[in-house]
């Protein structure tokens, strides 16, 4: 588990936060729909690069990142679909943080 996945999970507001994104998204897994089965949040932006482009290293930055608490940039995956998920390749880029950033620009 990464520096930043055990920041998140130790943060006083992380159970509020799984609550809103199981809620948000119907708690069914995003690619099969199941709903029999232990869900998981994935981050559509992989946190090893939203720690990086937010320099996330302390509880106070954690707390202050709009990316990381938005449920529109999470998605619920069964533990089968998150494996699946996690083996394509990491094909991300900045396009999905440029939009993001518009977004915020345009609320």
């Amino acid at each position: 588990m990464s520096f930043l996945n055990r920041k998140l999970r130790q943060y006083y507001g992380y159970k509020q936060y799984r609550k809103k994104v199981r809620d948000y998204h119907g708690n069914k897994c995003g690619v099969c729909n199941a709903i029999d089965k232990p869900l998981l949040i994935h981050h559509k932006i992989p946190l090893r690069d939203i720690k990086i482009l937010y320099s996330l290293n302390n509880y106070n930055k954690i707390e202050k990142c709009k990316i990381l608490w938005d449920v529109n940039w999470q998605i619920l995956l069964c533990k089968d679909c998150n494996i699946e998920v996690e083996k394509e390749p990491k094909n991300w880029n900045y396009s999905i943080y440029k939009e993001y950033q518009f977004n915020l620009k345009n609320e």
